[in-house]
């Protein structure tokens, strides 16, 4: 006959699942802004032969990111 241990709850020693997911959520984010910013022009250029540049950027700056870029194109001559 077999009697199992209990399985020692390690959820509460690392500060329950909320922080599990503090610490873990900006790693998945940060590795998925990452991968997407490369995946996308490759796609975009086997899939439709369009060239593009893909750049990530944390919600927080795409303001300041969009019309930075927008003030630097209007600085290029087409």
């Amino acid at each position: 006959m077999y009697i199992s241990k209990p399985v020692p709850n390690y959820v509460p020693s690392l500060g329950g699942i909320k922080n599990i997911e503090g610490q873990m959520l900006p790693k998945i984010k940060q590795t998925l802004m990452e991968k997407l910013s490369s995946k996308i022009p490759e796609k975009m250029e086997e899939e439709g032969g369009l060239k593009v540049k893909c750049t990530s950027v944390e919600p927080g700056d795409q303001g300041d990111f969009f019309f930075g870029l927008i003030k630097e194109l209007k600085m290029i001559k087409l």
